[in-house]
């Protein structure tokens, strides 16, 4: 998929679509919370790297919708 990002944002920071999908909880840490062979769904959503290997889902605020200083990195 294709990388985006702001102008606004520092020079490493950029957003990415992860596509859901279904896996099987297997091992740890989730089969402490989950029993073994249970099925999760992932949904799709957008990530944001933000540097220092650091990555989380981003919810884009308004401003950041609206704006006219996005280009593909």
């Amino acid at each position: 998929g294709l990388r985006c990002r702001r102008d606004s944002w520092n020079d490493d920071n950029f957003i990415y679509l992860v596509i859901g999908h279904v896996f099987t909880v297997e091992r740890e840490p989730l089969n402490t919370i989950y029993e073994d062979g249970r099925q999760i769904v992932f949904r799709t959503h957008i990530d944001k790297y933000e540097g220092n290997n650091v990555c989380n889902m981003w919810y884009p605020r308004h401003e950041d919708l609206l704006a006219n200083d996005w280009r593909e990195c």
